[in-house]
């Protein structure tokens, strides 16, 4: 409850959480963040096979290269984070509700307020290798404002470490009369191409 007398970006949030709530993924309060501390995870995370990774917003690699997956942050594990914010998320499939909740983590002090923690500027990420039997703390300083990553893939085929990406230029041919064949045939000249590498 916000009661009589709310503050304006209180208004914003509740109702970017009351908005969450239709399942429109493309429905947002415009500026709903900026009421919220700005300062970022230095880091971008995101859902990968196996689980979330900590990857550099440019993309060029990842928090720790040996350990890859983000198990914690300041103690408490991730799934509890992403409860926390995932009310500022659209209602929809799993997948996406637990995609966006890990991205809303990048403000990580509007999601230990969420937990009824204090802010701070800095942050303790537990992080571990694929086979959880390597793990290690690291302490990142907060970033003033939230980076947001670079696209997903390149333009080009290429590698972060030991995963290779190549890119998709279309779901399916431009124009339906294009040649079919043709078209997946260069996308399995795109994968051979990672695969080869």
């Amino acid at each position: 409850p916000l009661g009589e007398r709310a503050r304006r970006g209180d208004v914003r949030v509740g109702a970017q959480r009351l908005i969450c709530l239709l399942g429109d993924g493309h429905a947002v309060v415009e500026g709903w963040r900026d009421e919220l501390d700005g300062r970022a995870l230095p880091v971008a995370l995101e859902v990968a096979e196996g689980g979330v990774v900590a990857i550099w917003p440019d993309r060029s690699g990842f928090l720790d290269e040996a350990r890859p997956y983000v198990e914690a942050i300041d103690g408490i594990g991730l799934e509890d984070w992403m409860g926390a914010v995932s009310a500022y998320v659209s209602a929809g499939s799993e997948a996406l509700v637990r995609r966006r909740s890990v991205r809303e983590l990048a403000l990580i002090n509007h999601a230990r307020a969420e937990l009824g923690r204090e802010a701070s500027g800095v942050a303790r990420l537990t992080v571990r290798n694929a086979e959880g039997s390597s793990r290690r703390e690291i302490e990142v300083r907060l970033a003033s404002s939230r980076e947001r990553p670079a696209a997903r893939v390149s333009r080009e085929t290429g590698r972060i470490g030991e995963v290779g990406y190549f890119r998709l230029e279309r779901m399916m041919p431009e124009d339906l009369r294009m040649d079919r064949e043709a078209w997946r045939r260069s996308m399995r000249e795109g994968f051979m191409e990672v695969a080869s590498g």
